[in-house]
């Protein structure tokens, strides 16, 4: 019979979070895309951009928040090893790789929202 193994945070909880910073900014720009395609219409016919441009603000807010999830996790790896490869530096490795990739899609959420408000939505 075997004994109970432990496994550390960054296999267990740490793991979801790193995930969730890693995930959220792909969502956001997804889901921006997805459902300011579906509002381009009713937008238009209402004449006014407001619905387009509350859903960019929640996407970059998506996005911020998982650029600070992965950040925070980073923090609390600051054991980690560069070039290691045990957990704690894959782990590090994953929380980098969000920080950069919810700044680009941040940074690519705030590009196309600029547009809403220099063309009509009917454009």
């Amino acid at each position: 019979m075997r004994g109970h193994e432990t496994r550390s945070y960054w296999e267990e909880k740490g793991l979801a979070l790193l995930w969730l910073g890693f995930l959220s900014g792909p969502a956001a720009w997804a889901l921006n895309q997805l459902i300011g395609y579906a509002l381009v219409k009713p937008t238009c016919a209402a004449g006014r951009a407001t619905a387009l441009v509350t859903l960019s603000g929640i996407a970059f807010l998506i996005a911020t928040t998982g650029g600070w999830i992965s950040w925070t996790c980073l923090t609390k790896l600051g054991h980690a090893q560069p070039k290691g490869g045990d957990v704690e530096d894959r782990s590090q490795m994953l929380a980098i790789s969000g920080i950069a990739l919810n700044a680009l899609l941040g940074i690519l959420i705030l590009t196309a929202a600029v547009s809403q408000f220099l063309l009509s939505p009917c454009e």
